[in-house]
């Protein structure tokens, strides 16, 4: 038991530092936007690549955010019933919707990592003029659903202890 937390506890801290480091990246889309914002209306220049690199950023931040927000319990949820459950009852909850959160992460993964692969293969690009390569874009995406997977399977073996043991945490 001692073992299996201190692996689940790796695996959470893992994701969130992660999630920390990688969160910094909105304030550089946030200056790519300001920059295009300022070049565009007060140059009359707008760039080529800013839209693009800042979707792509967006993307990163969002995905790789993912695995801390599961982990910190901050996705959207409808806290009408679930925050007047006890921690037993929010983890029977939880547990309950595991199996469409798997299958729907899994999803993801497949089509992500046959999608990711096959454009690392071809050297995937855009098709603008800037033209940045799309590759790792698609594989920072398999990897964040893969972060997010190993996040709620904890979350799940976390909630089978608490119903398991009728701790309040694990």
């Amino acid at each position: 038991m001692k073992k299996l937390k201190s692996v689940m506890d790796f695996l959470d801290r893992t994701s969130l530092n992660i999630g920390k480091f990688f969160s910094f990246l909105i304030y550089i889309v946030m200056a790519i936007i300001v920059l295009e914002l300022f070049l565009r209306y007060v140059f009359n220049a707008p760039t080529e690549w800013a839209h693009e690199s800042s979707s792509m950023l967006y993307g990163v931040y969002f995905i790789l955010g993912g695995a801390y927000t599961l982990i910190k319990r901050e996705h959207v949820r409808m806290d009408i019933i679930y925050a007047r459950l006890t921690l037993r009852g929010k983890a029977i909850a939880d547990i309950s919707t595991f199996f469409l959160f798997a299958i729907y992460i899994a999803v993801i993964i497949w089509f992500g990592g046959k999608t990711a692969w096959n454009s690392l293969l071809i050297n995937e690009h855009s098709q603008t003029v800037w033209g940045p390569p799309l590759y790792p874009t698609k594989i920072i995406l398999v990897i964040g659903a893969l972060l997010i997977f190993i996040a709620g399977c904890t979350k799940f073996v976390r909630d089978l202890l608490v119903v398991a043991t009728r701790k309040e945490e694990i």
